[in-house]
């Protein structure tokens, strides 16, 4: 086991994303804290003695469920530096970041969704057992493009398909407990009710 395992790898790789063209001191601010919360994750691991499989899981889990914190914290910085730039208050965004929020965390639900059927890829699965899973994975895979940020504000209709065909993700991998479909209605409403908010959010940052 080491800081070099694929989970935290895949925790750099992620926070390098969702860091990338943001003013330089919040971009190593937030790294920093990454790589020191991924080292502390590291010595407790070593000293419960987990095992490498569940160290990554954990690490990996974690980030994923960490995902529409992180896309709401980019987008913070993000207005707040526009504010710095352009000298615009912005008093016109109130509402809408409160939707983006919303779809920022039922659209978070349905990406994390499959993430407990991991532990199955190692246990034999049967070919249509081996397509439900990884057919939920792809599902959240593109719930998780069209919920970008730079996607969703520069071409919202693209990404509201995405998020409509994405949204499918939760109940395709809980597809036995219809409950859950209320999740995928949810992030359906929610990303056609902010896209139809997006140019004013696109005309209140000029």
């Amino acid at each position: 086991m080491s800081t070099d395992d694929p989970g935290a790898r895949f925790a750099r790789r992620w926070v390098g994303v969702y860091t990338s063209r943001l003013p330089p001191r919040h971009a190593v601010e937030r790294r920093n804290e990454i790589l020191s919360d991924l080292w502390e994750h590291h010595t407790d691991a070593v000293q419960a003695g987990r095992s490498r499989l569940r160290h990554n899981l954990e690490v990996i889990e974690r980030v994923l469920s960490g995902i529409p914190a992180d896309l709401s914290w980019r987008r913070g910085i993000q207005q707040s530096q526009q504010r710095l730039d352009t000298g615009d208050p912005m008093t016109n965004q109130q509402s809408t970041p409160r939707s983006t929020t919303v779809l920022i965390a039922v659209a978070g639900l349905g990406i994390i969704a499959p993430f407990p059927f991991v532990a199955l890829l190692g246990t034999g699965l049967r070919s249509r057992e081996l397509l439900w899973v990884l057919g939920s994975f792809a599902l959240a895979a593109v719930l998780a493009v069209g919920l970008g940020l730079r996607l969703r504000t520069q071409r919202p209709v693209t990404s509201t398909g995405l998020l409509l065909v994405g949204a499918f993700a939760p109940s395709l991998a809980w597809f036995w407990l219809p409950p859950v479909y209320l999740v995928t209605v949810a992030i359906m409403v929610v990303a056609v009710y902010t896209a139809r908010n997006e140019p004013i959010m696109q005309a209140s940052n000029i």
